[in-house]
Formats: C-alpha cells, structure tokens, sequence
C-alpha cells in the first residue's frame, strides 16, 4: 500500500491524465506501465526494466526514473539514441527454407488435424491432409505429414518446429527395426525412402516456435486452415490413411496361448 505522499515526484515520470484518480499516476518511461508513483522504485528495482548494472547505477545515484538510460551523462545519451541500430540476421538465406507445421484441435467434439508447408522465396503455400484416423489421429502425424510433402516437392532445407518428429525420422534411417511396430511408421518409411533415394543431400532444421519467425508462422496458419476446413477443400498434398480405421496394425496376426 502507498500511504507516503509527502515526498516530491521523481524525476523522469510525466504525469497521466487519463486514469482513475489515485492521487498521482505516472508512466515508466521504457514500459510504458502506468504507476502510483510511490510504488514505481521497488517494481523497477525488483521485477521491472533495469538491468543489474542500472540497477547499481541507480542506488548509487537515486536516479530511478530512467532506467533505459540511467547510467548515461548526457553525451552519452544523445550518442546512443543517435546511431544506426546495426541488426544481423542470423540465417540470411532464410526466405530459401522450406517451413512446415502441423495443428490440431476439438471441433465438433472431433479431434481435427491439419498441416501446410510454406516457402517464402517462391511463396509457394501448400496444404496437407495428414488423413488421421483412430490411434493415428494425432499432431505427430500431422507434422511428420508436413515433413514428407515438403521433401516429396524437391525441397531441400526443411525447417519445423517438431524436435521429436526430427527425432523420429533420423531413428527411422538409422534404426529402421526399431520401428517396425510405429504407430506413424507408414508416413515414417515414406520419409525414409525419400530421403534415401534423394538426388540432393535434405538439410532438416530445428525452428523456434511461435517466436515471429515468418516462414514458420505462415506454415502454422496454413496448418490451422487446414486442420478446420479439410471437410470442405482439396489438399495439394494427401496422405494415405494407414489402414482401416486408422489401424497400422490391421494385417499382424497376434497369437497367443489360453
């Protein structure tokens, strides 16, 4: 609670007109969160904007008001607002990958999957109907899907989001008797053979997820259309459903002894 109002403003914070009164509101000048001044120290100290130099800057010289700039004179200020911001992008050749990615959710009551595959160079968009059913209605299915339309379309660098379903795949080349009984292992041999039997070596690649990469965003809004209107539309690229039912297992003969 703020019961000390004794104590003059500080300095840096403006004054905010249009908020209920609480005797005086101010604004952080680098969040832009609006604050009973009094209270404004501790949250920028403890949880806020500073750095842990700036904050040693500030208990040095109580200058708390500016934490984006607070251990910078004047000069120093004008210099580093003043430069061009020098940005690098990690992967220049970004827009030349191919992204995928997969998406499913309740619609209906039913469990719906989806994946698409984007490439920003040609902005080529396609749409994959993963064709899930039964123990093989998953999002696993509908990334693996995306992996195997993207490669079978002669890309070359393929970039997803899934960690497991690049997992998968290089246990499916390495240690193909390791998934003889996968409940994905019809789309898993379709990748393998694919990429045995590629003319060019496929480059797979780990994307960060939902952190604004463009590639992989589009990838995932065209999954999501995918995943809510594939009753209605034709996929550029389906799979075969893996057995009747979604049943991989239709064909093994289980014996057993009463």
């Amino acid at each position: 609670m703020c019961h000390s109002l004794a104590i003059a403003p500080p300095k840096g914070l403006q004054p905010v007109t249009n908020v209920p009164a609480f005797n005086d509101m101010y604004i952080c000048e680098v969040c832009n969160q609006t604050y009973h001044w009094v209270c404004l120290k501790n949250y920028l100290l403890n949880t806020g904007c500073y750095t842990e130099r700036q904050r040693e800057e500030v208990e040095q010289n109580d200058n708390w008001a500016c934490p984006g700039s607070a251990h910078l004179n004047d000069e120093q200020k004008q210099k580093r607002y003043s430069d061009p911001i020098n940005t690098k992008l990690k992967i220049p050749d970004w827009k030349s990958w191919t992204y995928t990615d997969r998406s499913c959710h309740i619609q209906g009551g039913k469990t719906v999957i989806g994946a698409g595959v984007y490439h920003p160079s040609s902005g080529k968009s396609n749409l994959v109907e993963p064709n899930g059913a039964g123990i093989t209605n998953t999002i696993g299915r509908a990334e693996l899907a995306a992996i195997a339309a993207a490669i079978t379309q002669n890309h070359i660098h393929i970039a997803t989001d899934s960690l497991a379903s690049l997992h998968q795949i290089r246990k499916q080349l390495l240690y193909p008797e390791k998934h003889r009984h996968h409940v994905q292992g019809d789309i898993l041999i379709i990748l393998s053979y694919a990429i045995q039997n590629s003319q060019s070596h496929i480059f797979r690649y780990k994307a960060k997820s939902h952190a604004g990469i463009a590639g992989n965003e589009r990838a995932d809004a065209l999954a999501k259309y995918q995943a809510c209107h594939g009753y209605s539309l034709t996929a550029e690229t389906t799979i075969r459903t893996a057995g009747p039912g979604g049943n991989p297992f239709f064909d093994i003969s289980w014996l057993s002894v009463e």
